[in-house]
């Protein structure tokens, strides 16, 4: 009978966890949420929200395809948000040329999808980050116009 309650006091407290640890500290897109590292990347993701720079620059280094891409760059942009210029542009100066390419791409496809949503004062706001990205406001002011719908 001991033995039951400990195993049923143990189930409890990893369903507990588990939702917890994997229930997202950023709203997520429904496209991440089909994807194959869903559980990896919403653990990678609520690591990076609490300022962990190897968390966040892991979460930098993750790639998704086009399906996946608008939500995943939508929550960069959320990322920035939340983590400040500051500690933002510092990790990302510990970031290769070819991943900060491809953040630019996913932020591109986030300010498309979301049709402008994401407008100059993202820029004004976080210009130390958006200078490390190499990311301009005509940049995101042409990819927020080129919505193609």
């Amino acid at each position: 009978m001991r033995a039951i309650k400990y195993i049923l006091g143990l189930m409890f407290l990893i369903g507990v966890l588990g939702c917890y640890i994997f229930t997202p500290n950023v709203p997520l897109g429904g496209n991440l949420e089909l994807t194959s590292d869903y559980y990896h990347y919403v653990w990678l993701l609520n690591r990076a929200t609490h300022k962990n720079k190897l968390a966040l620059k892991r979460f930098l280094s993750i790639d998704k395809d086009a399906g996946a891409a608008e939500d995943h760059g939508a929550v960069i942009i959320e990322l920035i948000k939340l983590q400040g210029d500051d500690f933002f542009s510092e990790t990302l100066k510990e970031i290769d040329s070819k991943r900060i390419q491809q953040l630019n791409s996913y932020i591109g496809s986030a300010t498309q999808f979301n049709r402008g949503s994401f407008n100059d004062s993202l820029f004004k706001q976080h210009p130390k980050t958006f200078k490390a990205l190499k990311y301009t406001s005509e940049e995101m002011r042409e990819d927020s116009a080129n919505t193609g719908y």
